[in-house]
């Protein structure tokens, strides 16, 4: 976390399932430090519990992948578009 306090990225991409912790409690440990950052993330597995709690943290976009319903690719420039007008 002190190399996010100290560069300041514009924009954060995070996947909710990862090897050591999940992606809330990842953003959690974003928000600790930058309340301010967007901060995207991508799920195979959404769920309303994940997607309630990462809006209580402030999440800009919350992207469901591989989905037949879902164009991965276009919803993530659409996630980032809004994240950069946040700016």
């Amino acid at each position: 976390m002190k190399a996010l306090a100290d560069q300041r990225p514009d924009v954060i991409v995070l996947d909710y399932i990862m090897p050591d912790m999940n992606g809330i409690e990842l953003l959690r440990k974003i928000r600790g430090v930058n309340k301010d950052i967007p901060v995207i993330m991508f799920t195979a597995k959404p769920d309303t519990g994940a997607i309630k709690e990462s809006t209580e943290l402030d999440i800009t976009a919350f992207v469901p992948k591989l989905s037949p319903y879902v164009d991965t690719k276009k919803s993530l420039k659409s996630a980032l578009n809004m994240a950069f007008n946040m700016l």
